[in-house]
């Protein structure tokens, strides 16, 4: 735990007053007339040349005099590089934004042969990326599961997120999904898109029918009787035309 890896490295400490949460930074907190720091290196004040040589996330603790470096090895879900893959061959661009340094973020964004990641990106960093899309003509679907993901999350066009994911990230999150697995994620593209082309096909059907049928009422060529019937099945076939997109996912489940 945490918190014995602190006492083990820095002794005992007591309860901290005047906590305060720096937003992609870290936390500060006083312990008695010392002030504490946990986050990034810069944020707790260590130079690029200190502590162990690590090439993944790390997380620095400051108490007084003291610096304590901690160390962590991320590893991406077990189908990420797969649903890369498909949302690829779907006509989508995917980018990776990570709070992460370089050389951890390089090595993820290769495995999964993403060719445009940012590094060391701040919440602020990653709304201004969203935006600058945004304003390119983009819808962006944003995926994240991390606190500082939140605003992202909620300022991009869609998001998603895990359902092991920070509070504030679902919370802040349109969609979230279950399991270990990022499957749902493109699931959920396909059934957009499916809704989307089944939207306008109705919206078609709808004003065909409408097209037809007002001008043949209007003539006096349809009784009550025909017109309800005409009605209803019109109103059939919008259901069950709906209908198909829970077709294809039963589908979709039964081959997997």
């Amino acid at each position: 735990p945490l918190s014995l890896a602190i006492r083990r490295a820095v002794g005992p400490v007591g309860a901290m007053a005047d906590v305060e949460e720096i937003p992609g930074l870290g936390l500060r907190a006083m312990d008695g007339t010392a002030e504490v720091r946990l986050g990034r290196r810069d944020f707790v004040g260590v130079g690029p040349e200190d502590g162990v040589a690590h090439d993944g996330p790390e997380l620095w603790l400051a108490i007084g005099a003291h610096r304590v470096q901690f160390r962590f090895r991320d590893t991406p879900r077990v189908d990420a590089a797969e649903t890369v893959s498909a949302l690829k061959a779907l006509g989508l661009d995917v980018e990776l934004l990570s709070g992460d340094r370089p050389a951890a973020v390089a090595r993820l964004a290769g495995d999964l042969e993403i060719d445009v990641w940012r590094d060391s990106c701040s919440p602020q960093d990653k709304i201004a990326r969203l935006e600058e899309l945004a304003a390119e003509g983009r819808k962006v679907c944003m995926v994240g599961d991390g606190l500082n993901d939140a605003p992202a999350l909620a300022a991009a066009f869609a998001s998603v997120s895990p359902g092991s994911a920070a509070d504030a990230s679902q919370t802040a999150a349109d969609f979230i999904f279950q399991g270990h697995r990022l499957a749902p994620v493109l699931e959920a593209v396909k059934t957009a898109r499916s809704a989307r082309i089944l939207v306008l096909q109705n919206f078609t059907l709808a004003l065909a029918y409408n097209l037809i049928a007002v001008p043949i009422a209007a003539a006096g060529f349809a009784t009550p009787l025909i017109a309800a019937i005409a009605m209803s099945a019109s109103s059939l076939v919008v259901t069950l035309n709906a209908l198909r997109i829970k077709l294809g996912q039963m589908t979709a489940g039964a081959e997997q």
